[in-house]
């Protein structure tokens, strides 16, 4: 913290004793060691900002890496030491604990339960991943998946999970975390549900009975799947006559990749990670469900 402080001083110091760095040059006339000595500052504060940059990306992955195992050995605490709070009263969207009080004097004579070698076991097999298990997409077809809780428990180690609070699969490759179900693909339908992301967001009062979808991720408690509509996945390109050229991709054609790519919106780029979701979801089960005939490597 005391370098943090330091390097606040130093800025400071630079508005107020240098404030000629950062005045234009007056009738054409150009202080060269003032210039000289400018220079040194972008190149220093810019060296100064990459680290930064550079430390922020390590205190955010360790910072996030600690928290998850931390919850893992909370729970595992709570469930072997019996005291894991009682079953929340939950719906679709939102799940509200209430802790019951303790008598006072009937929690002063308890004795804290001793963490004895049997314990130590039993939470370290806790904290052990969870094996895999068939999870269902309909009565004829599953995949194996680890079951966990939340989406806080998907690690990047090549497994799929199944997130149960949000019934979404999810995995993680490069970094970036993809998750979803298999949709619907609507063709004819006139009115389709779960299409687009809801504007309304956490103020929805509509709640699971509402038209449009909400994300897990982002708004806890949900369980939406993300439903298409079958031109979402034709590629439009640059110039096309569509009317409707915003419900198909705008992006993904090596041909024109570097100028689809700008512009963009929030909604196009979300759905093209759902219907990647959806595809590799259909995918796993396809290479399953002809293992033996499959030629694709």
């Amino acid at each position: 913290m005391e370098f943090i402080r330091g390097l606040d001083s130093f800025i400071t110091n630079l508005y107020t004793n240098e404030s000629n760095l950062f005045s234009h040059c007056e009738d054409g006339v150009i202080d060269l060691k003032l210039f000289k000595k400018r220079a040194d500052v972008i190149n220093n504060l810019d060296s100064v900002l990459s680290e930064f940059e550079r430390i922020e990306k390590r205190i955010t992955e360790t910072l996030n890496k600690t928290k998850l195992i931390h919850e893992k050995n909370k729970t595992a605490f709570e469930t072997i030491l019996g005291i894991a709070k009682p079953p929340p009263v939950q719906d679709e969207w939102v799940t509200v604990t209430r802790k019951k009080k303790k008598n006072k004097k009937q929690s002063s004579d308890q004795t804290a339960p001793q963490i004895t070698n049997e314990i130590k076991i039993a939470i370290d097999s806790k904290i052990k991943p969870a094996e895999k298990s068939r999870v269902k997409f309909t009565e004829a077809l599953a995949l194996n998946a680890i079951s966990v809780p939340t989406f806080n428990y998907v690690e990047q180690n090549g497994e799929l999970y199944y997130v149960e609070s949000a019934d979404h699969f999810a995995f993680k490759l490069a970094g970036h975390m993809f998750n979803g179900n298999i949709g619907m693909i609507y063709t004819e339908e006139k009115n389709p549900e779960k299409i687009k992301d809801c504007k309304f967001a956490e103020s929805c009062i509509k709640k699971d009975k509402c038209d449009y979808y909400h994300d897990p991720v982002k708004f806890p408690g949900s369980r939406d799947h993300r439903n298409f509509i079958a031109s979402s996945f034709l590629y439009s390109p640059p110039g096309s006559q569509f009317k409707n050229r915003t419900r198909g991709r705008r992006f993904g054609s090596r041909e024109h990749i570097d100028t689809d790519i700008v512009g963009l919106q929030d909604e196009e780029t979300c759905r093209f990670n759902d219907q990647c979701t959806h595809d590799i979801l259909c995918a796993l089960v396809l290479r399953e469900y002809y293992s033996k005939t499959f030629t694709c490597q």
